[in-house]
């Protein structure tokens, strides 16, 4: 589905209603308000296909989804950011069967997500049994496994340097979320086919240069929500200006995943980087100030 202004103008207007309706409470219970809510008004599976029922939204819609929401809610944008990020995950080192698979299962399910803070982490170990893996440890902090339907594992082989993702429903016998704030995950001897080790292919992984844009992309969400609801002065404006052209930039790669070289990755992580401290910058006065923006 195109990027239009129409589309885009709707959204923001959608995510600006849900933020309004955000109750006062705090905690868990309004995660599961707000997590409810996201799935009803579709803000869930923004880019899920439209064949099964998502919106197919480009990923720049998604980022002025999670803008607009954080300048009233940063925690639930933050939940929402990562959760598209997961969403994601398929697309982002699947195979093409996998992408397909999940991108129905879980738009149609409206599956919300959960995983480690860090997606660079591969906290888990991961047990050879045949045609199942068995996954084992703790992954903290992580953030909104209590409210997810779905969550993401990542471990390594003790024989094998290669992380291994997959996804278990949260309610798994072997995924527990101890305590009601999400933020760690205890894994024991969860069983997942080998099938679903997500971009391999008999127990081999198949990279592929999109592999690469994961970390970024979550980093340039939560750098959106950063700048989410500051004061306009220059250094701001000019971050904000600068996020809007690494956003505008990063949807051009996504557009073209399939062709995208590491070349390419690489100078996206450069100036995602660029952008960063930017932003920290920007935002530092407030800091020494304590000026309450952050």
């Amino acid at each position: 589905m195109p990027d239009t202004v129409d589309d885009a103008a709707r959204w923001v207007k959608v995510a600006a209603s849900f933020a309004e309706g955000l109750p006062d409470t705090g905690g868990a219970a309004r995660r599961r308000h707000a997590v409810a809510a996201l799935a009803d008004n579709g803000l869930t599976t923004l880019l899920g296909p439209a064949r099964h029922s998502g919106a197919e939204q480009p990923w720049s819609v998604a980022h002025r989804v999670v803008r607009e929401i954080a300048g009233v809610a940063p925690d639930i944008a933050e939940l929402l950011g990562r959760h598209y990020v997961w969403f994601w995950i398929a697309e982002f080192i699947g195979t093409d069967e996998k992408i397909d698979h999940i991108g129905e299962v879980a738009t149609r399910a409206r599956w919300f997500y959960s995983g480690a803070t860090d997606p660079r982490a591969a906290a888990l170990t991961v047990t050879d049994r045949g045609d199942v893996m068995l996954f084992d440890g703790s992954i903290a902090p992580a953030v909104g496994a209590d409210v997810s339907t779905m969550t993401v594992l990542q471990g390594v082989r003790p024989d094998a340097a290669t992380p291994i993702s997959a996804l278990a429903y949260t309610s798994h016998p072997g995924v527990r979320v101890p305590g009601d704030d999400g933020t760690r995950i205890d894994v024991t001897s969860a069983d997942i086919p080998w099938t679903g080790a997500l971009g391999h292919v008999d127990k081999r992984f198949e990279p592929r240069p999109y592999n690469g844009l994961l970390v970024p992309t979550l980093d340039l969400l939560l750098l959106d929500i950063a700048l989410a609801g500051r004061r306009p002065d220059d250094a701001v404006g000019a971050a904000v200006r600068l996020a809007d052209h690494v956003v505008a930039r990063a949807q051009r790669l996504h557009d073209h995943r399939r062709s995208l070289t590491d070349a390419e990755v690489r100078a996206h992580v450069r100036l995602v980087s660029e952008l960063a401290a930017t932003v920290d910058a920007a935002l530092a006065p407030a800091d020494v100030l304590g000026g309450g923006l952050r």
